[in-house]
């Protein structure tokens, strides 16, 4: 505590409009001044404040009808991203590096509702998304167990 009455920090909005139009926010997950919002409409917008940009990723083209985003999580580094989206007909998780244009379906994980995702800090790199995708795809085929 600051013994002096003052405050210890402050709380500024970044972002009004952080959907940017494209419905409310469901879900939300920061790291390393990159922010990644999940929507009611089934879109993910990524804020990066390193070079003050957002890009809007489409999660649900091609499907009519409702579809929100349930969870967003994102690595430490702010580089990889996994994202569940429910629908009418079950649920679809996406992952998404920061470098890609867009999102890429996990076919394995259809009509499973992610609730969690550990990062492992030693095996994520800067250089691609080769290793951790790789690594989650493993997880899953071998049922969950070690990795």
């Amino acid at each position: 505590m600051d013994g002096g009455g003052g405050q210890l920090f402050s709380v500024d909005p970044l972002e009004r409009q952080a959907a940017r139009g494209h419905g409310a926010v469901t879900s939300m997950a920061a790291g390393s001044d990159v922010i990644v919002l999940g929507t009611s409409r089934g879109w993910l917008v990524r804020h990066d404040y390193t070079f003050e940009d957002a890009h809007d990723l489409d999660l649900g083209s091609g499907r009519s009808g409702d579809h929100s985003v349930h969870r967003v999580f994102l690595d430490p580094g702010g580089k990889h991203c996994v994202a569940t989206v429910v629908h009418p007909g079950g649920a679809e998780t996406y992952y998404h590096h920061a470098r890609w244009p867009r999102p890429k379906p996990l076919p394995r994980l259809r009509g499973l509702l992610v609730n969690a995702v550990a990062w492992n800090r030693q095996s994520i790199t800067e250089g691609g998304p080769s290793s951790p995708l790789d690594r989650f795809i493993s997880w899953i085929d071998r049922g969950g167990s070690g990795c």
